[in-house]
């Protein structure tokens, strides 16, 4: 049917939106999901392909749809790019990849897919896990060949699980090299950098353990170091290290590392295609013509608009872990039919919460990943017991919710503390301050002795003293005779003063909630089971569950975003012609 134009009224009106270079306001009747009756809107802007997010899922999808001949939009809710991939360790799970060939290691599929039947525990679904070991290798040599980002090989096995079969010593675990920062252009200030200061260890000496700043292999990790805009902690560090200080953190952000060098890669390859970027920009509502979702409305500059998108629309969103006080990042799909997957979240971590570590958005940064690998530290419960393997933060995560359902009934591992002795504040970086300093440090719990710190701490002191005896005992063997944690990261709890830390927990209710898609990277409708035309999803917004199962290996999330993204974006551009 032959559409009438728009009063003049509302061309007026559109004008007045502006809506970027691609603007092509027109008016079009289209269906309100759960409406009868169509509804008049203004399209305030034409595309043919929408990525919301800017993390590795939504950039991916962006580029390669850009590729495909896709006029493309990213959108980003908040101020600056990046996402939770910006916030990452950055490590990448790609099988059978090139960097792999080159150096002459060999994988396969098979060997792959049986290493991800052992970590997924049976609970993957053969059509994703194969669609993701076939497409990984193809997707990262493509961001290295037309992305340009600059993968390098991480020297270790795949952790935490390499007696599993089909496992491979070294090669699968990829990271990016560093970021040229000024590379960027313009957009340097707005892609966001890691939440703490990296590559302190070159600075320090006899550092070739020292978790919490990188170790032996330089700058790797995601969540170590000083924080930033730490007044009182780069104080510290400036009276350790001088005038040398201002040197290193003007190369941390010059040179930037871990997720924020791969957020930094992939968004410098969506400006290089010119791609139109939209920042402080909320996605609103999904727009459905005759069943197929034609664009989205988007709340921005006071404004909201509809956006058409010819295509398709990419979701790409984080907000997906369900808490008594989440925001869900799903909520867009389900008025169009989307089907929801409701996945039980066992790998938690006990974080260490510093006081006054703040993110850009006001919300507590916590620490553990590296903090509970530390020598000369181990982790217990309330009844002064350790539950599980501390270098393996999976596990003890998934031991949060033991519950005693007969005799106290209460959560035998909520709360959790992480107890260490002077040692470990002579050697490493605590909290991100100095090793060897014990500034700063009011918020932890001290005693003379195990039995006092097992008094203030309200833990039963004989207990305590227990198993700090009994996990020595472990270290002078060189093996962990109850939980087998890393060799490497053991060292007696025995030199005074002793210190203790009440350890921030997962949420035990909490659940991720994510959209279910077919291999294809299609949104799937909850009556028909059958894909919804247009709309699409990838990174953590899908069911991964389907892909990996209920286990962790890290990596899998960044290389499944990049995967989906990159299967969506072709899928679009076959669909449509």
């Amino acid at each position: 049917m032959k559409k009438s134009p728009a009063p003049k009224s509302r061309r007026k009106f559109i004008q007045g939106l502006g809506g970027g270079a691609l603007a092509a306001a027109a008016a079009t009747t289209v269906s309100a999901v759960g409406c009868s009756t169509p509804v008049r809107r203004e399209w305030s802007s034409s595309f043919d392909w929408i990525c919301v997010g800017s993390g590795v899922a939504g950039c991916t999808a962006a580029i390669a749809g850009h590729d495909r001949g896709f006029r493309v939009l990213l959108l980003e809710k908040k101020a600056a790019i990046g996402g939770t991939t910006s916030q990452s360790g950055g490590i990448i799970w790609a099988p059978n990849n090139y960097l792999m060939k080159q150096a002459g290691i060999e994988d396969s599929q098979e060997q792959a897919l049986n290493y991800l039947r052992y970590t997924s525990a049976g609970y993957s679904l053969p059509s994703y896990s194969e669609t993701f070991v076939d497409h990984a290798p193809e997707v990262l040599e493509y961001l290295h060949q037309k992305g340009n980002i600059q993968f390098r090989l991480l020297d270790l096995p795949e952790f935490y699980h390499p007696v599993a079969p089909g496992s491979k010593p070294h090669g699968r675990l990829v990271i990016c090299e560093p970021f040229p920062a000024e590379t960027l252009g313009a957009w340097r200030n707005k892609v966001r950098l890691s939440a703490f200061h990296h590559g302190l260890s070159e600075a320090l000496e006899n550092q070739e353990h020292n978790p919490a700043l990188g170790g032996s292999d330089g700058p790797q990790v995601g969540h170590s170091g000083p924080i930033r805009d730490s007044e009182s902690g780069l104080a510290l560090w400036g009276e350790r290290l001088g005038s040398r200080l201002d040197g290193l953190l003007k190369k941390d952000e010059e040179r930037r590392v871990a997720g924020a060098a791969l957020a930094a890669y992939l968004f410098r390859a969506v400006l290089e295609r010119g791609i139109e970027v939209w920042t402080e920009a909320s996605a609103g509502e999904l727009l459905v013509e005759s069943g197929r979702v034609t664009g989205i409305t988007v709340s921005r500059n006071g404004n909201q608009e509809n956006v058409r998108a010819d295509k398709g629309v990419a979701l790409a969103t984080g907000g997906t872990v369900l808490t008594r006080t989440g925001e869900p990042g799903w909520r867009l799909a389900v008025p169009s039919g989307g089907t929801i997957s409701t996945e039980v979240v066992i790998v938690g971590m006990p974080n260490l919460a510093v006081p006054g570590e703040k993110g850009p958005d006001g919300s507590q940064v916590t620490r553990g990943n590296y903090e509970l690998r530390m020598r000369h530290s181990l982790v217990v419960n309330r009844f002064g017991e350790r539950f599980g393997n501390e270098y393996f933060f999976p596990e003890l995560g998934s031991k949060i919710c033991q519950f005693d359902a007969r005799g106290e009934h209460r959560f035998n591992n909520i709360p959790c503390y992480l107890i260490f002795d002077q040692n470990l504040l002579e050697k490493y970086s605590f909290a991100g301050l100095p090793p060897g300093n014990t500034e700063g440090l009011g918020w932890v719990t001290r005693g003379t002795t195990l039995a006092e710190l097992g008094q203030k701490l309200e833990l039963p002191a004989g207990k305590l003293e227990a198993t700090v005896g009994r996990f020595n005992q472990h270290d002078r063997r060189g093996k962990d005779l109850d939980f087998n944690r890393n060799p490497v990261s053991l060292g007696p709890v025995e030199k005074p003063p002793f210190y203790g830390v009440q350890l921030a927990t997962p949420d035990p209710f909490r659940a991720a909630m994510r959209l279910v898609v077919n291999p294809q990277g299609q949104v799937v409708h909850y009556t028909t089971n059958q894909p919804i035309p247009g709309l699409y999803a990838c990174g953590s917004m899908i069911a991964g569950g389907r892909i990996w199962g209920v286990g962790y290996q890290a990596g899998y999330s960044l290389m499944s975003g990049a995967t989906f993204g990159f299967l969506a974006a072709r899928h679009a551009a076959a669909a449509t012609g």
